[in-house]
C-alpha cells in the first residue's frame, strides 16, 4: 500500500511542477488591476527590457525625437482600509528618467530591438525614407538602406522592411544591424513585414492579387519562410484591408486588425475568425491586438482602455480605462502592460497597469 502512496506523491508532484498556475481560462480572472502613473511625458513606441526593469519609449517634437529610458520603480501594493476592504496603493519610486539620444530629424518609422540595445529608425531622404540603426550603448548610428516600416528579428540580428522599387511597387528586404547580408525576398506590391517567433518566418501585407499596382488600399496576409525559401497566402478576402500584424508566440496563429475588426488566423492557414467586430468602435480608436507572452489571451485597444480575450473562446473582458491606450506594450511575465495616453489633462503621460491577485 506504502508504494501506492509513493507513487501519488510522486505524480502529484510532476503535476504541480508543470502545471502553471492560471489555466487557460483563468490567466486573468480574478485580478485586479492596479494604475501607476509613471510621468506626464506624451510617447510612443514603448518598449519593456528583458528584465522588465525598464521602460523605453520615445518623445516627439518639431526639431525630432528624444529616445528615453525610465525605472519601472512604481509598485502597486494591497492595503486594508478602515472597512476591512482591499485596496491598492500606489508607492512612488526612484523613476530615474534618462535621455539616451536625440535624432535632429523628423521620424517616419521607429522600432527597438527585443533586446533593447539598439533601435531602427527611417527618416525622409531622397524623395523616400533612409533606414538607419543606432546603437544605445554607444550612440553609434548607421545608415543601412532605403526602407521602411523596420522590424526586428527575435534575436535582434536582422531586421526586415519594405521599400518601394524603381517600377512603383512595393517589396521586402533583410538586412544585418552592421549593414551586411542585404536580401530581397519579395518585390509584388507587399509591405510591413513582421518576424515570425522562431526568426525563420515573416508575416506581410500585399496587394498582389490586386488588379492596381503600387497601391495600399487592399490587401492580404501572406508569409514567406526563409529555409527553405516559400510563400504561402494566408487570408484571401476580396476589396478589404488588414494591419497591425501580432503572431502567437508560438509562430501558430496571426492575430490583426481588419475592416471587420480584430481577427485571428492560422498558421498554415486553416481557418479566419472574427475576435471583436468593429461595429461598437470607431477605427482609429480600437484594436491594434497583440498575444499575451503566452499565447492564451489577446489585448486590443479599446475607445477607452482595452479589451481581453481568450483566444480560443473569444470570451473575455475590457480592462477600465477612461481613453484609449496608445503604443501599450506587455511585460515578459504579462501581467504589466505600459501605455501612453494622449490628452491634455492631468491624465496624459506613461502609465502602466499591473495585474495583481487578491
Amino acid at each position: 500500500m506504502k508504494y501506492y502512496i509513493y507513487i501519488f506523491i510522486l505524480l502529484f508532484s510532476i503535476y504541480f511542477s508543470i502545471t502553471p498556475l492560471y489555466s487557460a481560462d483563468n490567466t486573468y480572472s480574478g485580478k485586479r488591476w492596479g494604475y501607476s502613473h509613471m510621468t506626464l511625458t506624451k510617447a510612443t513606441d514603448l518598449a519593456w527590457s528583458k528584465d522588465g526593469y525598464f521602460i523605453y519609449y520615445r518623445t516627439v517634437a518639431d526639431d525630432g525625437s528624444t529616445i528615453c529610458r525610465l525605472r519601472d520603480k512604481w509598485k502597486n501594493i494591497r492595503k486594508q482600509d478602515n472597512s476591512g476592504n482591499m485596496k491598492l496603493e500606489t508607492v512612488p519610486g526612484d523613476l530615474r528618467i534618462e535621455t539616451l539620444y536625440k535624432i535632429a530629424a523628423p521620424v517616419k518609422y521607429f522600432a527597438f530591438s527585443p533586446d533593447t540595445t539598439k533601435a531602427a529608425y527611417c527618416v525622409p531622404e531622397g524623395g523616400g525614407y533612409a533606414l538607419y540603426i543606432l546603437n544605445l550603448a554607444t550612440k553609434e548610428t548607421r545608415r543601412l538602406t532605403y526602407g521602411m516600416a523596420p522590424s526586428w528579428s527575435p534575436k535582434s540580428d536582422k531586421i526586415a522592411f519594405y521599400f518601394k522599387g524603381s517600377n512603383g511597387r512595393y517589396g521586402i528586404g533583410i538586412i544585418s544591424p552592421d549593414g551586411n547580408n542585404f536580401r530581397v525576398l519579395s518585390a509584388l506590391d507587399d509591405w510591413s513585414p513582421v518576424w515570425s517567433p522562431d526568426g525563420n518566418s515573416i508575416a506581410f501585407l500585399s496587394a498582389r492579387d490586386y488588379v492596381t499596382k503600387g497601391t495600399m488600399d487592399y490587401s492580404n496576409i501572406f508569409v514567406i519562410k526563409l529555409e527553405p525559401y516559400s510563400i504561402t497566402q494566408i487570408t484571401r478576402e476580396k476589396n478589404t484591408w488588414q494591419k497591425n500584424l501580432s503572431w502567437s508566440p508560438v509562430g501558430k496563429k496571426i492575430v490583426y486588425q481588419s475592416s471587420k475588426g480584430v481577427e485571428i488566423a492560422d498558421v498554415p492557414p486553416k481557418s479566419v475568425k472574427l475576435v471583436e467586430s468593429a461595429d461598437k468602435y470607431r477605427l482609429d480608436h480600437a484594436f491594434k491586438p497583440v498575444f499575451s507572452p503566452d499565447g492564451r489571451w489577446i489585448f486590443f485597444r479599446r475607445e477607452k482602455g482595452m479589451g481581453l480575450v481568450q483566444h480560443n473562446t473569444f470570451q473575455g473582458a475590457p480592462i477600465e480605462g477612461s481613453a484609449p491606450w496608445w503604443s501599450p506594450a506587455i511585460d515578459s511575465t504579462g501581467k504589466k502592460i505600459v501605455f501612453n495616453l494622449w490628452s491634455e489633462s492631468s491624465k496624459a503621460g506613461i502609465w502602466v497597469v499591473e495585474a495583481f491577485d487578491f
